[in-house]
């Protein structure tokens, strides 16, 4: 049987500099009470989510990586009918056709947990 391989053993999905900009990042974050995507201008919006590119991406893998996002600030956990219904109306349509993959962190991987997303990548 083989052996699962580890995160750690595969290394960043950033480029060295990238993962360097986030772990610095990160290092200020809990400083910051402040929500890092309300911040952001969206790149397209929907009626319950919108979408934001990624300022720290998975440049080693990927030629694009965007983040979508609900709207209205949730940690996902409280998803409307409404939301979910059009978040599934993406992947089928929109989503699909510009992006390749869509990665969801579990609770204990969220970097941000106080506002839902998902990783939106187009591979290189």
């Amino acid at each position: 049987m083989k052996k699962p391989v580890s995160p750690k053993t595969l290394g960043s999905l950033r480029t060295d500099a990238t993962e360097q900009a986030y772990k610095e990042k990160n290092a200020t974050r809990s400083t910051d009470t402040s929500c890092v995507f309300c911040q952001e201008k969206p790149i397209k919006v929907f009626d319950y989510w919108q979408i934001v590119p990624n300022k720290f991406p998975y440049d080693r893998i990927a030629e694009i990586h965007d983040m979508i996002y609900p709207i209205r600030h949730t940690d996902g956990n409280d998803l409307t009918t409404a939301e979910l219904a059009e978040l599934t109306a993406l992947k089928q349509g929109y989503l699909n056709e510009q992006y390749q993959i869509i990665i969801e962190s579990l609770p204990r991987a969220k970097s941000i947990p106080r506002h839902f997303h998902l990783q939106l990548l187009l591979l290189s």
